[in-house]
């Protein structure tokens, strides 16, 4: 099985003998999708027991076993189509193989995709109306909330599905 065998390599530093790992995500119509990645297995900080787990799953009264693989997205933003070619030769380290990948491959540094840390809540000030017709609207929805304000989270569910 490839994930079992691409972990195994993995924990007995036999990186050159797992293939690269390419994560799409459907795109926005028909068979269309969206290259998001370079893959390898593992993640920094875990250990051999804890990157691939097997899960044991049933279905229709059927046990099956499953697993649960995590795998680290190299910071690679284009893969060339020459590097496609050379893997379909089983050239992996050909001069077309992105630089994290031979990094990865060659000496075990990992370079991972970043993403900046985005703002996970607004401050009261940012919450708050600016003008004074939103102040004005605020204070009537509060008002006609005041006296069950658990009411008030179906209109907000309302007002946020208008958008």
């Amino acid at each position: 099985m490839i994930l079992r065998d691409c972990f195994d390599h993995l924990h007995q530093s036999q990186r050159n003998l797992i293939p690269p790992f390419f994560v799409f995500t459907k795109g926005s119509s028909g068979r269309d999708v969206a290259f998001r990645g370079l893959a390898i297995p593992g993640a920094s900080g875990l250990s051999s027991t804890e990157d691939l787990v097997a899960v044991w799953k049933s279905n229709r009264g059927q046990r099956f076993q499953n697993y649960r693989a995590i795998f680290t997205i190299l910071d690679v933003a284009v893969v060339p189509r020459g590097w496609v070619t050379d893997l379909k030769s089983q050239t992996a380290l050909s001069r077309n193989c992105p630089e994290s990948w031979r990094e990865w491959v060659e000496k075990g540094a990992c370079k991972p995709l970043r993403a900046e840390r985005t703002i996970e809540h607004r401050s009261k000030e940012e919450q708050l109306p600016r003008s004074q017709d939103e102040r004005e609207i605020v204070e009537v929805i509060h008002a006609y909330f005041e006296r069950d304000p658990y009411s008030f989270e179906e209109c907000a569910i309302e007002l946020v599905s208008c958008n």
